[in-house]
């Protein structure tokens, strides 16, 4: 079973707050933290590891590289797709079938499948938090 792990950006005081996990918080305090979301942005824990042995969170940014897809260094942003239940990273190129509002969009899988696992390369440079420039220099 994934384990389920919590991280939240602090817009106040710009900072993240790492390891807010429902194993490690008694409820009293996560109710605590939950009640102050309008300061609190969580992003919940994919349960995939990039290939330095980093967790990958929502709102991380990724680089990486599909083999089956014949990407190659693409950047994105870790976001939930809700009608596929699934984690994907989400980049825009000037090459694709799927036209969004603010540009075309590629989505890709963040899949734990071991065969898949072989043929994908993740590795987390950043966050949308702390990092956006990342994201604005690869979609230019």
């Amino acid at each position: 079973m994934r384990e389920i792990k919590f991280r939240a950006w602090d817009k106040e005081e710009e900072m993240m707050l790492n390891d807010v996990s429902l194993q490690n918080e008694t409820w009293d305090m996560m109710n605590e933290l939950f009640r102050n979301e309008d300061s609190l942005s969580f992003m919940q824990y994919t349960g995939l590891k990039d290939k330095n042995g980093v967790e990958i969170y929502e709102g991380d940014i990724v680089r990486f590289t599909n083999n089956i897809d014949e990407i190659d260094n693409e950047v994105g942003k870790v976001t939930w797709e809700q009608s596929e239940c699934n984690f994907v990273a989400q980049y825009k190129t000037a090459n694709c079938v799927t036209q969004e509002e603010n540009g075309t969009t590629i989505t890709i899988y963040l899949i734990s499948n071991e065969t898949y696992r072989e043929c994908v390369e993740y590795e987390v440079i950043g966050n949308i938090y702390e990092n956006p420039e990342l994201l604005e220099r690869e979609a230019e």
